[in-house]
């Protein structure tokens, strides 16, 4: 579990760290799953977050989206089927096995 200094919690698995330890915490862009109400019972409880869409580029079969989340921003490829505005609040979940996270020098 690796907590933000704004708060945030995130679950990741198969890491060992000590208590206050600076780490860094990374994800390709493509694990990122949008939740809209269809599938909201889909995932776990685990590592599901609001941001909003502050930057979207249409890439044919996909959008890459950039989402600010609290003081951080992650970027997203996603299906072109999602039609995300700009200023728009999205629901996303980051799988916890899919997340590394490494420890700052």
């Amino acid at each position: 579990m690796v907590k933000t200094d704004d708060d945030l919690v995130i679950i990741s698995f198969n890491h060992s760290f000590d208590i206050g330890q600076k780490v860094s915490v990374a994800m390709r862009m493509n694990v990122i799953k949008f939740i809209q109400d269809e599938n909201k019972s889909d995932k776990s409880t685990a590592n599901i977050f609001k941001g909003k869409i502050i930057q979207s580029s249409y890439l044919g079969n996909t959008i890459d989206y950039k989402i600010k989340m609290g003081k951080w921003e992650i970027r997203t490829n996603a299906e072109a089927k999602y039609d995300f505005k700009l200023g728009e609040e999205v629901t996303f979940h980051l799988p916890p096995e899919d997340i590394v996270v490494t420890r700052e020098s």
